[in-house]
């Protein structure tokens, strides 16, 4: 199934027109219409804020003729309290409404469960939702035994309980787009922003911003998974292939901005072809081992040990170990640990992770250190004496650039660190390229193929673009073809690109402390000026934005280790700045009262 066909049909329903609407003005009203509805039916709750609901809809519109349920208007429709929304027709759209402050009614039920086919929640918001007190379960959106649903243009921020903010289990043909997560550590399993125990879904233009929950922030647990084109900034995890094999991750953006805990991808499994991901200033945890020496680092990207069949999974490994997989044209970016692991997880002994990595290819990458003290170890010896060697590992067309004495003991070629090749940091894209040099793009002579895992990967082909979509001109190495010199946009996902369609959709930060905070914006809310620290002598301009429609240039001045930012102008609202400096732009959520 064609999953732009899929997209195409679930955007389109918006347009359509003949609907018999009807408004209701409670959420008592709510529920007992919405067992009424029939297809083609639109039921449109007021603006105001509510308590409590408890909505099973189990009628089924048609695909040219859906059940829409929907707020007024995005982000005005709020409801707190004891929270229950099913799904269990098809052809359901649910959108814009502001799920805050409350929680299931009882422990171990979901915010919003779907079991039919093809339904949409859009533009609703998940604010600090759950009770920390309960140790069951319960996830802001749960797709149970449910195939071709689509979760889109979403924000979940703030979860207080135990629980994913989205699983499928299991479910295929299901998409994850352009959502938007934030959530503080929850110090124990089960706090991933999404978990796949199913196979054949599409993960896409996501952001996940300082999504601390658990060191997996996804997490993937079955078979043929794509996930691509998501971002993931200062987030204190990464992208774990748990369960599962041939999964495709391909044009993802990490960046670390050196917050400790953040890493890139940990793979277990077989036949994952990882391909043209960017990674930046990482600061993966250093962890212990008796059978490392006690010196295992973290690392931007590990292909993890395994173990063999145990009473729980009798049949299948319970860790099951990273071999025939494919690690290409990936950009590493001064990472401060390892960059690649091939020992995370050994354990030893005969009966867990005792196995290391085998038959990995990994081809066609650049890793570049900005600084010419630091190392880049993949795998040092003698901090791991008691672990065998990787075998079948071929390791090859790989460039290391600005940095000569990598302390690489296995592999032992396979990286060229003579050919003289620079990187620059394109001041649109906001990334690292590589500057065009002949050496480097006549040593690429073998392309990798991408082949044709399960329907969302199109065609098998060889990998002819790179990350920001640009057709190469040869078989370059690296995320990103050479001096792009392309005005398009780097597909990186940001406030502006994801979350609920709407002025008033709010994305708060985590509450730490402003003074421990790099480039912390404060007080927030605020009315008259509002602060944001960073360095003297390095913005360039601050733009406020509503639904990505510039409002205001705001004017700044820098003092007491701050820039005070002069937004008496702006109307009461929630407002996106836009702070530019020399090489970057970041982006803030303001809300002006």
């Amino acid at each position: 199934m064609n999953c732009n066909i899929i997209a195409t049909a679930l955007l389109s329903t918006t347009a359509l027109v003949g609907y018999a609407q009807q408004s209701v003005t409670s959420i008592r009203d709510l529920e007992n219409k919405a067992s009424t509805l029939r297809a083609g039916d639109e039921l449109v709750l007021t603006d105001g804020t509510y308590q409590n609901i408890n909505l099973i809809l189990s009628t089924s519109g048609t695909a040219t003729n859906p059940i829409i349920i929907r707020a007024e208007n995005t982000g005005q429709v709020f409801i707190e309290g004891n929270i229950k929304v099913e799904l269990n027709g098809n052809h359901i759209v649910f959108k814009g409404f502001v799920f805050q402050n409350g929680k299931t009614a009882k422990e171990g039920d979901h915010t919003i469960k779907i079991t039919g086919d093809y339904n949409t929640v859009s533009d609703c918001s998940f604010l600090n939702l759950g009770d920390p007190s309960r140790t069951k379960t319960s996830f802001d959106i749960y797709i149970y035994h449910a195939n071709y649903n689509k979760i889109y243009y979403n924000e979940f921020i703030g979860k207080q309980s135990v629980g994913n903010n989205i699983t499928i289990n299991p479910g295929s043909y299901n998409e994850i787009s352009r959502n938007r997560f934030s959530r503080p550590i929850l110090g124990a399993n089960s706090g991933s922003a999404i978990r796949l125990s199913a196979t054949y879904n599409l993960v896409e233009y996501n952001y996940f911003f300082e999504s601390d929950g658990e060191g997996e922030i996804i997490t993937v647990k079955d078979d043929y998974n794509l996930l691509r084109y998501n971002t993931f900034r200062r987030s204190k995890g990464g992208l774990s292939l748990r369960h599962g094999d041939h999964c495709v991750v391909y044009g993802n953006y990490f960046f670390g901005e050196s917050v400790p805990k953040t890493k890139g991808i940990s793979i277990w499994g077989e036949h994952h072809f990882i391909v043209n991901n960017y990674f930046e200033d990482l600061k993966p945890v250093k962890t212990t081992n008796k059978y490392t020496g006690g010196k295992l680092q973290g690392a931007a990207v590990s292909f993890n040990c395994g173990s063999g069949p145990n009473a729980i999974r009798p049949t299948v490994p319970f860790f099951p170990v990273a071999h025939d997989v494919t690690f290409a044209y990936n950009t590493i970016i001064t990472n401060s640990e390892m960059i690649l692991d091939f020992t995370e997880d050994y354990l030893g002994g005969s009966t867990q992770k005792q196995y290391t990595p085998y038959n990995l290819s990994i081809r066609n990458n650049i890793f570049f250190e900005r600084s010419d003290k630091k190392q880049i170890p993949f795998r040092n010896l003698s901090e791991a004496s008691n672990v065998p060697d990787v075998t079948g590992l071929v390791f090859k067309d790989n460039f290391s650039f600005g940095n000569k004495n990598l302390g690489i003991n296995t592999p032992a070629t396979g990286l060229d660190t003579a050919t003289s090749v620079a990187m620059q940091l394109d001041a649109t894209l906001g990334i690292y390229t590589p500057i065009a040099n002949p050496l480097l793009e006549n040593n690429v002579n073998e392309p990798v193929n991408l082949p044709q895992i399960h329907t969302f990967a199109k065609q098998a082909t060889i990998v002819r673009r790179d990350v920001l979509g640009k057709l190469k001109d040869t078989d370059h190495v690296g995320a990103v073809a050479f001096n792009p010199q392309s005005s398009r946009k780097i597909p990186e996902m940001t406030l502006l690109t994801t979350g609920p369609r709407s002025n008033t959709a709010v994305f708060p930060t985590n509450p730490i402390q402003a003074n421990k905070v790099k480039h912390a914006l404060y007080p927030n809310p605020a009315s008259g000026s509002v602060y944001f620290r960073a360095k003297p002598n390095l913005v360039k301009a601050i733009n406020a934005y509503k639904m990505q429609t510039l409002i205001a240039s705001i004017s700044f001045k820098y003092q007491n280790s701050a820039y005070e930012l002069d937004i008496s102008t702006l109307a009461s609202g929630t407002y996106i700045l836009e702070i530019q400096f020399p090489n970057k732009t970041i982006t803030k959520n303001l809300i002006v009262r």
